[in-house]
């Protein structure tokens, strides 16, 4: 398995843990999605004529040697505005420059210690979670909180 398989796999089993969790499960299926695209695999965005409203959009993976799996969306509740590119750029920085604590940074230049704050608190969640689990006899969901931990702890020190 290639490096960006493993990310892939990881990232799968987090969409499992979350899969209640709609938001986060949604930014960790779009992820899922890059990951495969990238890797060349069969993937993409389709929809379902027979999905509940609002929830017609669907996004297909095929994982080798496993076979197909997809996650409703979320849709987007209005149609097209017309926006050129220009100004879609335009509002993101109109956006951007209206939040108080923006001061123009990137998210690359995201302080290092934020960041190790985060982690730290997202470990701390995991941990609960994996516990509360084990109490609960879900040894897979133990299993997938531990793995999301390391995860977490693996990338945060790549960084």
């Amino acid at each position: 398995m290639s490096a960006a398989a493993d990310v892939l796999a990881g990232v799968l089993l987090d969409i499992e843990a979350a899969d209640t969790s709609y938001g986060l499960r949604a930014a960790l299926v779009i992820r899922a999605l890059h990951l495969a695209v990238d890797l060349g695999y069969p993937a993409g965005i389709g929809h379902d004529p027979h999905g509940l409203d609002g929830y017609r959009v669907v996004v297909y993976i095929d994982l080798p040697g496993a076979g197909q799996c997809s996650w409703h969306m979320r849709e987007y509740p209005a149609p097209w505005d017309g926006h050129s590119t220009a100004d879609k750029y335009a509002r993101i920085h109109t956006y951007a420059n209206a939040q108080p604590n923006w001061a123009g940074q990137s998210p690359a230049s995201t302080d290092p210690k934020e960041t190790a704050v985060m982690a730290k608190d997202l470990d701390a969640q995991l941990r609960e979670i994996a516990e509360q689990a084990r109490r609960d006899d879900d040894a897979r969901k133990a299993a997938v909180a531990e793995q999301m931990r390391r995860n977490i702890e693996a990338n945060t020190k790549k960084k």
